[in-house]
């Protein structure tokens, strides 16, 4: 179906968070650029001029912790822009320890989120992490709504794994692993500590670490499609995520095109409707040259040992049989997403992953 993309989205998602925007090449953070002054340019700005870009990083994911920010917004900082830091996670200032939050006193007003995302940033980048505790906190904090319009405005949107899920109507997504949860990730307080409530540790065990399963999570739907991150890549519950991507979209949610993208491959949304495939220099990934015609089965070509360049591919499930394509490396984004064939439907572990992860508060 034609006409299911926004105009003015301007994005570059990557298959990974920290390592993607933190690759010593700097290939994604020149793509961010070159995105802002492509806008400015457009707008009239003259190169250089119109001030350092404005940065708007979103940790949730990460339950705003400093070190992701530090991975996936230092080389921005380094080019010379300013990175604002959004706090949302309301645990960090009255749940948990947080030296990593030292400057912050509470989490971020309604007004400063407006006049941020609103009006001054020119790029909001968006970590990785637990994608479905950030989707359900922006919600809950109506930032789902001043996303889609700093979207809408021509803010540049970026961000790996969990950070490009959230673009798309769902995600297939690790948010199940239990070293993602909140109680891993943060400090918890003591039990004495006064005015504060406390939560108990939270140590996985060795079996808990490797048992975990992949789930669909809703995005904020800015582009139609079900998008997998590090496509090519097998994390600690052992499982290839590519093929467990397909099952997912066989089994459970055949009617939504899949988009994977590898570890070190990035979808890069120019505005317009126009998209372009992005492949970090010297890594490697699962697509094997030479590929056949876009529309043909390429599945031949696709190399779990990840031997091949970084990419991006696509996966349609008809009648119960998969099809695994690569798209040009440059097109419409019409032609590369497409509308869900039938009703949407919500996978039915998402409830209890969110008992687990935050029931305990």
């Amino acid at each position: 179906m034609r006409g299911a993309v926004p105009r003015s989205l301007r994005g570059v998602f990557v298959g990974s968070g920290g390592d993607g925007l933190n690759e010593p090449s700097g290939t994604v953070t020149k793509a961010i650029l070159g995105l802002v002054e492509a806008k400015r340019a457009a707008e009239g700005v003259v190169l250089g001029a119109g001030g350092p870009p404005i940065v708007a990083y979103i940790g949730t994911a990460t339950y705003d912790r400093a070190g992701p920010k530090t991975r996936q917004t230092g080389q921005l900082a380094d080019a010379g822009c300013r990175v604002e830091q959004v706090f949302l996670v309301e645990e960090l200032f009255t749940s948990a320890q947080r030296p990593d939050a030292a400057e912050a006193t509470g989490v971020a007003s309604d007004a400063y989120l407006r006049d941020l995302l609103l009006t001054r940033a020119d790029v909001v980048v968006v970590s990785g992490g637990n994608t479905l505790y950030a989707t359900d906190t922006w919600k809950r904090r109506g930032v789902d709504a001043l996303l889609r319009a700093a979207m809408e405005r021509g803010a540049v949107l970026a961000g790996g794994s969990a950070g490009a899920i959230w673009i798309f109507e769902g995600g297939h997504s690790d948010s199940g692993d239990p070293t993602s949860f909140l109680r891993h990730e943060l400090t918890p307080l003591p039990a004495s500590s006064e005015g504060r409530r406390a939560f108990p540790p939270f140590t996985p065990t060795d079996a808990a670490r490797k048992a975990w399963a992949y789930l669909r999570v809703p995005g904020l739907a800015f582009l139609p499609g079900l998008c997998c991150p590090h496509f090519d890549r097998v994390q600690s519950n052992g499982v290839l995520r590519a093929e467990d991507f397909e099952e997912m979209l066989r089994s459970r949610f055949s009617g939504e095109r899949g988009v994977g993208i590898d570890h070190w491959a990035a979808l890069v949304v120019a505005g317009e409707g126009r998209y372009s495939v992005l492949r970090i220099p010297d890594k490697t990934g699962s697509q094997l040259p030479p590929l056949l015609h876009p529309g043909s089965d390429d599945r031949a070509r696709f190399s779990p040992g990840a031997d091949g360049r970084p990419g991006v591919w696509l996966l349609d499930v008809d009648d119960g049989a998969a099809r695994l394509t690569v798209p040009p490396d440059e097109g419409d984004l019409d032609d590369l997403v497409r509308e869900c064939r039938g009703s949407l439907v919500e996978d039915n572990r998402i409830a209890a992953l969110r008992a687990v992860n935050v029931g305990f508060l």
